[in-house]
């Protein structure tokens, strides 16, 4: 009995609260194009971020106001063709008001807006996986200070080029030759030209037979 009539007291004071008509799903809008003035930087118009032709949002804000103070990440979801690169990537590059880290899967934004960003003063560094004569490099084995860092190099290169049974890697690394690649990569790293010293030049030295004979009498 005392538990219904919590119960009952409980709806009554529910119900007796104002319902406001019109709101019962919440009161969220799109802001007016007024509305949205307030967040954008009116003096200075490359200090934005374009959202739309009338919606921008201050990237640098000196005023810290904080009815419109915002943080400046933006998620743009739409489907293939809709318009999130050529209405929102290209317009905000255009901006050139900030350092830009770009990925670009279909290799497209490199081409269409790398000439704007280089004309402006832009520095452009890039890293395609697809075809490397057009991309920066990186050699590991510039940075081989020890037998610590020896090892982990050759763990990762093995790791990499070993898969499973259905994708397996390059056999080599699979013999029990392997065991002697750690020894064998640094007599390279001291020994080797300093033009040859990459991974490239790393394997071929560990696969040569001479490589077996220098090894075995160090």
């Amino acid at each position: 009995m005392r538990l219904r009539g919590l119960a009952r007291m409980g709806a009554l004071v529910g119900a007796s609260r104002p319902l406001p008509q019109g709101e019962e799903h919440g009161s969220a809008r799109w802001a007016t194009q007024k509305e949205m003035e307030a967040f954008s930087d009116r003096k200075d118009a490359d200090n934005n971020i374009l959202l739309t032709e009338h919606a921008k949002i201050r990237l640098i804000d000196k005023s810290h106001d904080q009815r419109t103070e915002t943080n400046n990440n933006v998620l743009v979801i739409g489907g293939p063709g809709t318009g999130k690169t050529r209405y929102f990537v290209k317009p905000n590059l255009m901006q050139l008001n900030a350092n830009y880290f770009i990925t670009d899967p279909k290799g497209t934004l490199i081409h269409d807006m790398g000439w704007v960003l280089e004309d402006a003063g832009y520095e452009i560094r890039t890293f395609d996986t697809i075809n490397f004569d057009r991309s920066l490099h990186f050699n590991p084995i510039e940075y081989i200070k020890g037998e610590a860092d020896t090892l982990r190099f050759v763990e990762c290169l093995i790791r990499n080029t070993t898969g499973d049974d259905q994708h397996s890697g390059d056999p080599f690394w699979r013999t029990p030759r392997s065991s002697s690649t750690p020894r064998s990569s640094r007599t390279f790293c001291s020994t080797a030209p300093r033009r040859t010293i990459a991974s490239q030049g790393c394997s071929r030295f560990c696969r040569s037979p001479t490589r077996a004979r220098t090894t075995r009498t160090t």
